[in-house]
């Protein structure tokens, strides 16, 4: 039997550690599933949104602006699934990026077309940084955009 300098059986010691390291690991998966299992919730009880609408296709618009340079850009959650929800509504409401975000704003808040630009482009930008293959754009205007239809 091997012994510490203070007398302690060190086989005996690791099997508590690692016991002990095995509840810490069990609790933390358990309330991360317990956390996402809740935000997935809390997201589908978005203004009385149904799972459908959610996964439908969102119309990011330019309304509101003066000059409508581009059109519309069309966005689902459905080909966002694999980012995580706080990305975006990093405020950990579920609400549209235009409640805080508005087009013209005196304070603090980003106007919502440059968060826009800088939360997908950016994000956009690294993921085809780490695979080329990918089909995220955020070079070209039309790779988001619409064409902007004339009156």
């Amino acid at each position: 039997m091997k012994t510490g300098k203070a007398g302690y059986d060190q086989t005996k010691m690791i099997t508590i550690a690692s016991s002990v390291l095995t509840v810490i690991f069990s609790i933390c998966c358990i309330w991360g599933l317990a956390f996402s299992a809740d935000q997935k919730e809390k997201a589908n009880e978005v203004e009385g949104m149904t799972l459908e609408q959610i996964l439908a296709v969102q119309k990011i618009d330019s309304e509101g602006y003066s000059r409508k340079l581009k059109g519309p850009v069309a966005f689902t959650h459905q080909a966002h699934e694999t980012v995580a929800c706080i990305q975006c509504h990093h405020t950990g409401d579920y609400e549209k990026c235009s409640e805080c975000h508005m087009q013209e704003t005196e304070d603090e808040v980003i106007k919502i077309k440059f968060a826009f630009h800088r939360n997908c482009r950016g994000c956009h930008k690294a993921l085809k940084k780490e695979n080329e293959e990918s089909k995220a754009p955020y070079r070209k205007c039309k790779g988001c955009h619409a064409k902007r239809q004339k009156k």
